[in-house]
């Protein structure tokens, strides 16, 4: 609502100095002249007001852009490396995140039997930075659903909270023999294309 004030001061200056030139028009020239320059100061003070109300809009607007753009944005999931499957907390932001916790949201019996895994506490993490965590071959990963909770703040000690949930049946059905599921493969097999298209 406090954000809307300006904005509202500035809508109500303005229907204010549309009402003086309506009512300077409705004179003569004459009168309309003198009236004019008897209210001279005050539609300058109203036209100062409305200037001033828009420049603190357009800031307000910027550094909620400003804050929104920088800050940290940590993602709970979980990947396929080396034919295991492990837990990842990645920072995608592009400032760093502080007093990072994840947790289960909700759990069952079978997803309690990971709580060790998945929840984690970390006092730190760079923008891009990430942090695997071994979980186990997704043919012994339990076949249920899991949701997360992570906790973190910036600098700034400005708190974000971030939900996500994952069917890990989708990982059991992976075929984790396959050598293409390491990264450094992946890199090479890209590489190697690269140079067949040149």
């Amino acid at each position: 609502m406090k954000t809307l004030l300006p904005f509202l001061a500035g809508f109500l200056l303005g229907v204010l100095l549309i009402g003086l030139i309506f009512m300077c028009v409705s004179y003569s020239l004459t009168k309309s002249l003198e009236y004019i320059q008897a209210f001279t100061p005050l539609i300058s003070l109203i036209l100062t007001l409305f200037v001033v109300t828009l420049a603190y809009a357009a800031i307000h607007t910027q550094r909620s852009l400003h804050r929104e753009t920088n800050r940290p944005v940590v993602v709970c999931d979980f990947i396929i490396l080396y034919q295991n499957l492990y837990f990842r907390i990645k920072n995608f932001g592009t400032s760093s995140a502080c007093d990072i916790s994840s947790s289960l949201t909700e759990s069952t019996s079978a997803t309690t039997l990971l709580k060790d895994k998945l929840e984690k506490k970390l006092p730190h993490l760079s923008p891009n930075a990430e942090l695997l965590f071994f979980v186990c071959t997704p043919g012994n990963l339990p076949q249920d659903t899991v949701s997360l909770t992570v906790k973190y703040t910036n600098y700034a000690a400005r708190d974000f909270t971030e939900s996500y949930t994952h069917d890990l049946k989708s990982f059991a059905a992976v075929d984790i023999g396959h050598e293409y599921n390491s990264p450094l493969i992946q890199k090479l097999d890209a590489i190697a294309k690269a140079l067949k298209n040149k």
